[in-house]
């Protein structure tokens, strides 16, 4: 990971500290953005390897913002990682059809969030949470009701 190029896009500037003292320590460099439009303008210059991305974000949200890098051809390779505090199978399910490598929820573990970084830093994101079959067990077609209780949130 060092010498890797990280954006944090994250509107909360205690999270934001401590994900970019954590990947600091890893060796990255790190810019960090709070807001959506910042964050495109962000991608353009920095360049980044990859990115941390919040959902809940002023002017633009993170679905958008990673709709908009996935449609890109100089960006679309870019590994992304939802860090967000969104945790329902919807929301999850959002993160895949916009491009998302990783979804993580809030309150997270450091441990993971950082070997969540290194994986797709090293093109081996972990799809546990992208399982093939994701979509079509999102909601119960009756009730209209989640029917994953048990995934791992």
């Amino acid at each position: 990971m060092i010498g890797k190029k990280i954006l944090i896009v994250e509107d909360e500037k205690s999270i934001l500290k401590l994900e970019s003292l954590l990947l600091t320590a890893k060796g990255c460099q790190v810019q960090g953005v709070e807001e959506g439009h910042a964050a495109l303008q962000a991608i353009r210059n920095f360049r980044p390897d990859l990115i941390l991305l919040d959902i809940m974000l002023p002017g633009l949200d993170g679905f958008e913002i990673c709709r908009r890098i996935k449609e890109d051809r100089e960006t679309r390779d870019i590994p992304v990682v939802m860090l967000t505090a969104r945790n329902s199978s919807q929301d999850i399910l959002k993160g895949k059809e916009v491009g998302a490598s990783h979804y993580i929820t809030k309150p997270f573990a450091t441990s993971v969030m950082i070997e969540t970084v290194r994986n797709c830093l090293a093109g081996t994101p972990d799809s546990s949470l992208f399982p093939a079959d994701f979509s079509e067990r999102c909601m119960d077609p009756l009730s209209a009701l989640d029917n994953m209780p048990e995934f791992p949130l």
